[in-house]
């Protein structure tokens, strides 16, 4: 049964406030001489929801007969029931050198997205708790997580991508929030600051994709066209030059999985151990176009199918093996930054006297479209016969001819019905697109949070959305120093070979070049007019789109091209390089040396396409732009004004005359938000104090039993409630009389609990209220090498062999006498596991051993066959093991081979080598007077190990135990066959004795003899 005990916590929390009651670390720099006035800190706080929530977009619909949560954490979704990484809330706060400047907080969270009232809340915990910090200064930036928990919005329509809002989950983040910025508050120090943005591509690819819009003129992007600058900020001690912590952004869909209702930090955590590891201060990540970042995929053979060291180029849906392969390639490049600054270059370098501001801007929604809206919809296919319908299509625009159980019978539009042309050529100001309302829905605010940040000569600019590469390249070009490099969008490059008859609105067959496949033409048909329209759309200044004069037009676009308001306001800040456009405004204050936009920043307002998309297509990421079709450029314009004024600048945002209507939406949200923090808060404390008492904790259930590379062991204890405990597990390796941790949370131990079955829900809710339920937890370790070799672990290649342990920490409830409603209180336990054992691999296997005419040659291959595998170039000459079992019941549900031959999706966490090659192959002779003789093996064009092995009447020859050793260092666990020379002449092979295992020497010789002597 589906218990839902406890889902009144959502009704509760909005009735309350309804009705109040891999390499080195890079070398430091020289620290300036100088003392420092600027300051900076680094803290973090682990904010891994409790296991049983369900873990993100991607969880599977509820099971009645599976898991069962007895404190019913997640109401639509499938509880989750494991962790792959923790989720975490990393903070820099940086303060400048004025009396009375305040400190900004950069903050990263691991949500799905970023929004207002969970904020506020954070706000009111840090002035309750005396923080310099201010909601106002918060710069809060979610990964965008899709297999994360997100259930901390009161906006009913996230809950149809998520789960509903649930109180517990909404006071958890706020607090764990608070104390990564208090205690990065309490960490500032005298700080330098250096900044500079490197190229990457690998892991990049555009979702918009592209194709014929509804004129026939191409829409969309090429899967290669983004941002690819991954923007690095460097802080240091000024006095000691020890790292405090790199601010990253960069934009990507973490949208790694499926359905494996594991919670995980997806390429994003991968990314941090590595930089952090790598720098040994913190990491604080930030998106930018992730809107239209997602992949590479599968199917996009396109930007080329290979990397280098032979994987795949597919990290979108493609399983945690494949997300750290990634993940290495970023954080290469973001230590390449890294490392730039440090050396005393980059785009601006080291600074100690570096000023810090921020902007947080509240602007009222355009005065052509004073709402936000959802489920856009283009009005022609509507009046030509095929209506659509906001809402019923949540988010997207629902046609009758897309409609199960309509379509079958709705007629198709007239392709002859000229009636919208009829009617906009005769100058009828149609409007072009229209939606639904989504305040409290989508957005819960009735305006948009813009925010800037200025640290140093870098500037950050935050649209509070889902942001497309047009509205960030365009903000960067805008704001920084480079006069004349405005990006206003994409233009697709199309020729007309015939000379055409002269008008300008008859078809005609275009090519098209798509960069990700020059070589193969795309031929589209449209008019002149259509292709004009469309470079009128990309490139026409926006300028006064939404002055009030044009407001009855601006969503009715003009059938004169040169009267069209394209993507973007011909408006951006000064420099001293390139020369503007004819007509552009050039805003008198100096632009910054680096321009960064940011995405599900500060608040959410949907995604935001530009004008020619929102314009020419119904569309998912149409569908959700919250505010017409300029809201990117009033996004981006607004930005600009906000980074002119942290200059010293006019402010222009203040200038907007509906700012005082923005001031009452400010007061209800205050309001609304104020009640909501102080009464969940309450809640949630009463809630947790009258938890029941946990049985039996701390005890080991379940001993990890010794493995090889390539296989994983797992441990089982008993620990907390799901809702109390959060194990911290991780695994040390003895070395010398010590243990040293060597793996942890970060993806590298996975953790797993125990559900009750389900089948008897009463008992089992009535044994976890009662202190009588034991919760199980199991950890798992997988030991390997890593795949690619190259080096994905600074540490080696590798799991080293040795000896190792699993190392427990967990949080329970202890019964306790006292108030009547309060029975328990929060004490901690250890548990060790026994020592366990990692081998080198050994399941190398040499086969066909035979004598020949030059000597003697066999074939070395691994467990794997090779149609089991495709790489890129040729393939390795042994193949590993591709995944491993796990104890019955499966611990791990989805552990298993998907039999794909390029990428197993499912077979393993960590990133598995393919395979290696045959480092060095060794004969072994045992001449017939006993004495032992060893030649070596190569490979020939047979695909043959061959051996220059001359053999004599009663000689015999194999390969011993130990004789294969391959790149990794990892040999064959068997002896091959054994070739005999006989009387006769003539060669025969048998089954060597597996007892032969060591050459060389009188191991070698004992053993040879035992196998002759058999």
């Amino acid at each position: 049964m589906r218990i839902r005990t406890l889902s009144f916590f959502s009704a509760i929390a909005i009735a309350t406030a309804l009705f109040p009651v891999a390499q080195a670390p890079a070398q430091v720099a020289d620290p300036t001489t100088s003392t420092s006035c600027s300051l900076a800190g680094y803290g973090d706080s682990d904010a891994t929801y409790p296991v049983g929530s369900q873990a993100g977009q991607y969880s599977t619909t509820p099971d009645p007969t599976g898991d069962v949560d007895p404190h019913a954490q997640a109401v639509k979704k499938h509880v989750s029931y494991g962790v792959q990484s923790r989720l975490n809330v990393r903070a820099i706060v940086v303060k400048g050198c004025g009396a009375n400047d305040k400190p900004v907080a950069l903050v990263k969270d691991d949500h799905y997205l970023s929004q207002d009232a969970v904020q506020r809340r954070i706000g009111q915990i840090l002035a309750a708790r005396g923080s310099d910090v201010t909601y106002e200064n918060l710069l809060v930036s979610a990964t965008h997580n899709h297999s994360s928990p997100y259930q901390v919005t009161p906006s009913w329509g996230v809950w149809l991508f998520q789960d509903s809002f649930d109180a517990r989950a909404f006071e958890f983040f706020a607090r764990r929030a608070a104390d990564a910025i208090i205690k990065a508050e309490g960490n500032l120090q005298p700080a330098r600051m250096g900044a500079t943005v490197v190229y990457h591509d690998i892991m990049k690819s555009n979702i918009q994709r592209y194709g014929g819009g509804h004129d026939g003129t191409p829409v969309g992007y090429p899967q290669g066209f983004g941002d690819h600058g991954v923007t690095v900020m460097r802080f240091d001690n000024a006095e000691t030059g020890a790292p405090i912590g790199t601010w990253v952004n960069w934009g990507e869909h973490p949208e790694s999985l499926d359905g494996y209702d594991i919670i995980t930090a997806d390429y994003v955590g991968a990314v941090e151990r590595m930089v952090m590891r790598a720098t040994g201060g913190g990491m604080v990540f930030s998106q930018g176009d992730v809107g239209s970042s997602e992949g590479p995929y599968d199917g996009d053979r396109d930007q080329g199918t290979w990397l280098p060291d032979g994987t795949r180029r597919a990290f979108a849906h493609m399983g945690y093996a494949q997300f750290e392969r990634g993940a290495r390639y970023l954080a290469d490049s973001i230590l390449d930054g890294y490392n730039e600054i440090g050396a005393g270059g980059g785009m601006s370098p080291y600074a100690t006297d570096f000023p810090v501001a921020a902007y947080n801007g509240w602007v009222p929604m355009p005065k052509s479209h004073p709402y936000p809206g959802v489920s856009n919809c283009r009005s022609e296919p509507t009046a030509e016969g095929d209506p659509g319908a906001p809402v019923l299509g949540l988010p997207d625009c629902q046609r009758a001819n897309d409609t199960d159980g309509l379509k079958e019978i709705w007629p198709d539009p007239d392709p002859n019905n000229m009636l919208w042309e009829n009617l906009t050529e005769h100058g009828v100001p149609l409007p072009e697109n229209y939606d639904a309302p989504s305040f409290g829905a989508v957005e819960e605010n009735l305006r948009i949070r813009l925010q800037a940040v200025r640290v140093g000569d870098v500037i950050l600019g935050s649209c509070s959305c889902e942001a497309q590469v047009d509205i960030i390249r365009n903000f960067e070009s805008r704001a920084d120093n480079i006069v004349g490099n405005f990006a206003d969008g994409y233009e697709w490059q199309c020729s007309r070979p015939d000379q055409g008859t002269g008008d300008p609105k008859a078809d005609h067959e275009w090519t098209c070049v798509n960069p990700d496949k020059p070589d193969q033409p795309w031929n589209l048909t449209f008019s002149d007019y259509d292709y004009a329209h469309m470079l009128a759309q990309v490139h026409n200044n926006a300028a006064g789109w939404d002055a009030p004069e044009y407001v009855p037009y601006a969503n009715a676009e003009p059938d004169v091209l040169s009267q069209i308001k394209g993507n973007f306001t011909w408006e951006e800040l000064g420099g001293t390089m390139g020369t503007p456009r004819p007509g552009a405004t050039i805003l008198p204050s100096e632009g910054y040396k680096i321009a960064v936009g940011l995405g599900h920043t500060g608040d959410y307002s949907g995604y935001t396409v530009s004008y020619r998309e929102y314009m020419n297509n119904d569309t998912y990421r149409k569908a959700l732009t919250c505010c017409g079709s300029h809201t990117a450029d009033y996004m981006s314009t607004n930005l600009v004004y906000m980074a002119q004024a942290l200059k010293g600048g006019e402010d222009l945002v203040k200038a907007n005359p509906y700012n005082a209507l923005a001031a009452v939406d400010e007061t209800r949200q205050t309001v609304f938000t104020t009640a909501l923090g102080q009464g969940i808060g309450q809640a949630y404390d009463a809630w947790y104090k009258a938890l029941p008492a946990d049985a039996n904790p701390g005890n080991a259930l379940t001993q990890p039993h010794n493995i090889t590379r390539f296989d994983a062991t797992q441990f089982s204890w008993t620990g907390g409630a799901s809702v109390v405990d959060s194990p911290i597990v991780e695994v040390q390796r003895k070395v010398g009389e010590n243990w040293e941790t060597y793996a942890d949370q970060t993806g590298e131990v996975q953790m797993f609990l125990e559900y009750p079955d389900g089948v008897n829900g009463a008992a089992d809710l009535t044994n976890t209220y009662t202190g009588k339920h034991q919760w199980n937890w199991t950890a798992n370790f997988e030991a390997f090498d890593f795949g690619p070799r190259r080096d994905i672990d600074p540490r080696g290649p590798q799991t080293p062999a040795g000896e190792y342990r699993f190392v427990v920490s967990g949080k329970y409830r202890k019964a306790i006498a006292g108030p009547a409603d309060v029975t328990s209180r929060d004490a901690t336990y250890q548990v060790a596991s026994e020592p366990f054992t990692v081998s080198p691999f050994t399941g190398i296997k040499v086969a066909d051993f035979r004598s020949d005419a030059d000597g003697v040659s066999f074939t070395v291959a691994g467990p794997t066959t090779p149609d089991k595998r495709e790489t890129f170039g040729p393939q390795p000459q042994i193949l590993y093991p591709r995944t491993y079992l796990t104890p019955k019941p499966a611990i791990i549900r989805f552990i298993k081979d998907d039999n794909r031959k390029d990428v197993c999706k499912t077979c393993t966490f960590r990133p598995w080598a393919v395979g290696s090659d045959v480092a060095s192959a060794t004969v072994t002779v045992l001449r017939a007077d006993g004495t032992i003789e060893t030649a070596p093996a190569t490979l020939s064009d047979d695909g043959r190990f061959h051996a220059a092995v001359a053999l004599a009447d009663g000689d015999e020859a194999y390969v011993a135990t130990g004789g294969i050793v391959d790149t990794y260092g990892e040999t064959n666990g068997a002896p091959s066959e054994i070739a005999s020379f006989t009387e006769t002449g003539t060669t025969t092979a048998t089954t060597g004795d597996s007892t032969v295992d060591i050459f060389g020497g009188l191991n070698d010789l004992l053993s040879a003899w035992g196998a002759k002597l058999r």
